[in-house]
């Protein structure tokens, strides 16, 4: 009997806590931090594979790891500025060049809207959060998990998909 009620308990319990959606505030808090990060992006005839550092608001680099013709290449932006380099060769773009519109690019101003708090909303959908926003002049959306942790970035305009894996914090951060 004590088997069956303590079994009954733990069932109970484990449900009651995956309908609590996080705030956008603890969301926000949360994906603020620096953070690494593998990524499968899908954008109507582009599929790519990546990795991902983010090291504050502004400031990431993404380096293409398949297809295999380019992987090496290099997306990098801080302080406004962004550049690409592939092989040892590399140029900075202007402000607003096509890396505007790029995977990491709609990602990282995602996050950085997350962090402002700008209009967003959140709500628990089964064992996911989902966040919804506007970035970057584009609506998307963030399913994470229930600790916070991104699974799927959406931007439906573009038919962009993001999908997370080998997610972690770093703690380290370009700004003082």
């Amino acid at each position: 009997m004590a088997l069956l009620t303590t079994a009954a308990l733990l069932l109970c319990g484990c449900r009651a806590g995956a309908a609590r959606a996080a705030s956008p505030e603890q969301i926000a808090g949360r994906l603020s931090q620096p953070f690494e990060t593998h990524i499968a992006a899908r954008a109507e005839n582009l599929e790519l594979e990546g990795d991902l550092t983010r090291r504050g608001p502004g400031s990431f680099t993404f380096c293409i790891t398949a297809p295999q013709t380019l992987a090496g290449l290099t997306v990098q932006a801080q302080d406004g500025g962004c550049s690409l380099s592939y092989g040892g060769m590399g140029t900075a773009l202007e402000q607003g060049s096509l890396l505007r519109g790029s995977p990491p690019w709609l990602l990282c101003s995602a996050l950085d809207a997350l962090t402002r708090r700008e209009q967003l909303t959140a709500r628990a959908v089964k064992d996911t959060v989902l966040v919804e926003g506007r970035a970057a002049g584009q609506a998307f959306s963030l399913s994470l998990d229930r600790q916070g942790v991104p699974l799927r970035f959406k931007v439906p305009a573009c038919g962009l998909e993001l999908t997370f894996s080998e997610f972690r914090y770093t703690g380290q951060t370009t700004e003082s």
